[in-house]
């Protein structure tokens, strides 16, 4: 039991030693008055803010005379019809933008592969199972899809990665961590 802890402790020193930066949504099903399309929200919103960090990185390249850094997504393949729906909701973003935000700087269609056979893919993985586990174990006990049991064993291990994870790797330079590194929708 305590090797799980240490195993997902080893991995979060991984991510913090190498620098490697952390943007996430996290949806609230539970706080949602309507059934939105989860998927099209969760993928706007974190297109914005991919292209947002790419806007911010370029605005320093720009100014360094260093050629312009460009996004290309890779996402976990789930099934073909699903993939397709997804990568629907990509490319109109792509096109259109979203309500906020103009695309600049992601390219290329989505390239959808199988998690399991790409260790990079297995990081970002680990980095939104802390941040579900970390939100679900916040939500009120009675609330709908809480999938996590106060007082698990992981719960305390699962709080301080993810709270380093927030302090150490998730994109503070567009501003405070919420609203770029992590977006909670809704937020109220």
């Amino acid at each position: 039991m305590l090797k799980r802890g240490a195993i997902l402790t080893d991995l979060v020193k991984i991510m913090v030693d190498n620098e490697v930066r952390i943007i996430s949504v996290i949806f609230q099903k539970f706080k949602s008055y309507k059934k939105p399309d989860i998927n099209e929200w969760a993928y706007r919103l974190l297109l914005e803010r991919l292209n947002k960090y790419l806007e911010v990185v370029n605005f320093e390249n720009y100014k360094k005379l260093n050629p312009l850094d460009y996004g290309l997504l890779m996402i976990d393949s789930v099934e073909p019809k699903f993939d397709m729906k997804i990568r629907r909701h990509i490319l109109e973003f792509y096109e259109r933008g979203s309500y906020y935000q103009d695309n600049q700087f992601l390219i290329e269609d989505p390239i959808f592969i199988k998690s399991h056979f790409r260790n990079l893919s297995q990081l970002a993985d680990l980095s939104a199972f802390l941040a579900r586990r970390y939100y679900d174990m916040k939500k009120p006990v009675k609330a709908k899809h809480r999938i996590s049991k106060s007082g698990h064993y992981l719960e305390p291990t699962v709080n301080a990665l993810f709270e380093e994870l927030v302090e150490k790797a998730y994109d503070q330079k567009n501003g405070k961590v919420l609203n770029y590194g992590i977006k909670i929708f809704p937020s109220k």
